[in-house]
């Protein structure tokens, strides 16, 4: 990888005007993808039995033309948070379903109850519903997107911002130390031998290490953008042992989540990334993660059970997709009678955290008897994940996750306008991409508080820093009488 000396490069992600090819972009997206959902919706084509496999390839396919219009249709970079954001999307939706077509050996080593929720209806209107949701980003996205017009900025650009950097670094240095020490004095010597299901079980809901592995990759990414372009490689060069020890530990999404938002931000900076360094991380990981997931699923200390010989790549993309899964159990929720909540599920936080510290005397239910929050019931259904797809249709409908991925999409498109102008453009940019990353399988409760601390510290910074670099005003003499 080479470090470029300006980011001239990332000034056409400027947006001019309103597209002239936005009714073209909206025309081809509703035409080819959304109009077909909507008539499987409205038939009820996905219901019958011997249509899984249609189903399954048919939505699969639909998003990755979707991935491919959006990378040469609209004109993103394969490096971009848009673009990487759909692929996410596919990867937790699809990655079991469209793979355990195309290859059904990868289920050669499953149990048939443990998989057969991907059989039923509900599992193919959540491919479905996923798809659409799909179109419907794509469409947000195509609002700002490079092809909607391109501008050479006119305001200087801001190289680096000291006080975001070593504020980052020191939340960075402060986070890995806590998670760390959590780890080693909660499983001592057997931090490498536990089960990843005692893992998350344990110590994931028993300390504090979450919070603390927020703390970690916030700091890296602040310390990242207010970094100089020629140092802004140094942040991530300090977290990635730490990620590294994530992902030996089973923790995949907290590994490489990070690692995608850290990238793009990098880019973004000036940060010019070889092609064939991604090529080579991306087949490293497909071949690592399986490895991983099985050692981890016995115990490193019956690692002479699995047999690495049969571990296919394929399966780093069934690991993920178990977040299929999770969008089903919410539509069995609906299906059994639960009501729609009209978007009282996604004011639940701010009533939560906010209203209720603002008004002493208004009180929130428990959280385990909060009817707007359902995947307080999601343990009953395994260990599988969340769901922002089944979260959106349980508060929505079927056009909930059209909804709820249209504003992403749009939100993310016009982040990146901006990124390159300052660091703190791109550092809200980085903010928002690990929120939602790791929204796309879990719930929104934790979305708005995890984005008003990293803006808040966000803004502390950038206030400290305008102080510093605003001079002192000059003493006046009053004029002689």
């Amino acid at each position: 990888m080479v470090i470029t000396p300006t980011i001239e490069r990332l000034r056409p992600f400027r947006r001019r005007a309103p597209s002239l090819l936005l009714p073209f972009h909206i025309a081809i997206v509703g035409g080819l993808v959304v109009l077909p959902l909507c008539v499987v919706l409205v038939t009820g084509a996905y219901e019958p039995q011997n249509n899984h496999d249609a189903v399954a390839l048919g939505t699969g396919l639909a998003v990755l033309a979707l991935v491919m219009y959006t990378r040469y249709g609209l004109r993103f970079p394969w490096l971009s948070a848009s673009l990487v954001y759909l692929l996410l999307l596919w990867v937790f939706h699809f990655g079991l379903a469209f793979t355990a077509v195309i290859d059904p050996g990868v289920l050669s080593a499953t149990q048939y109850w443990e998989v057969a929720w991907l059989y039923m209806p509900n599992a193919r209107l959540a491919m479905t519903l996923a798809a659409l949701g799909a179109a419907g980003f794509v469409l947000g996205a195509a609002f700002f997107a490079p092809s909607s017009g391109i501008e050479t900025a006119t305001e200087p650009i801001e190289e680096s911002a000291p006080v975001l950097h070593y504020a980052g670094l020191a939340l960075l240095v402060l986070g890995i130390a806590a998670s760390t020490f959590t780890l080693i004095r909660a499983l001592g010597t057997g931090l490498f031998s536990v089960r990843y299901v005692d893992l998350m079980a344990g110590v994931m809901q028993e300390t504090r290490l979450s919070m603390f592995m927020d703390a970690s990759e916030m700091g890296c990414l602040l310390a990242i953008c207010g970094a100089e372009p020629a140092r802004a490689m140094k942040p991530l060069f300090a977290w990635a042992p730490f990620g590294l020890l994530l992902l030996l530990m089973g923790m995949r999404n907290e590994a490489m989540v990070p690692l995608a938002a850290f990238g793009i931000v990098l880019a973004h900076r000036g940060v010019h990334f070889r092609r064939s360094v991604l090529i080579t991380g991306f087949a490293v990981l497909l071949i690592t993660i399986p490895v991983i997931r099985s050692v981890r699923t016995v115990g490193f200390e019956n690692r002479d059970e699995v047999a690495l010989a049969e571990v296919s790549p394929l399966e780093a993309l069934t690991e993920f997709g178990g977040t299929l899964h999770a969008a089903a159990v919410y539509i069995d929720w609906i299906a059994d009678g639960d009501p729609l909540q009209w978007g009282a599920g996604y004011l639940a936080p701010i009533d939560r955290q906010v209203l209720v510290r603002l008004m002493p005397w208004r009180t929130a239910p428990p959280l385990e008897s909060d009817p707007r929050i359902p995947s307080r019931n999601i343990e009953f259904a395994g260990a599988i994940g969340l769901s922002a797809t089944g979260e959106a249709y349980y508060n929505f409908g079927v056009f909930g996750p059209f909804l709820f991925y249209g504003l992403v999409g749009m939100l993310l498109s016009w982040l990146e306008r901006q990124a390159f102008a300052t660091p703190y453009r791109a550092a809200m940019l980085g903010i928002a991409m690990l929120v939602l990353f790791f929204n796309i399988r879990s719930y929104w409760l934790a979305v708005p508080g995890r984005a008003g601390m990293a803006l808040a510290i966000l803004a502390a910074c950038h206030l400290i820093g305008r102080r510093r670099r605003e001079p002192a005003n000059p003493v006046q003499t009053p004029a002689a009488v």
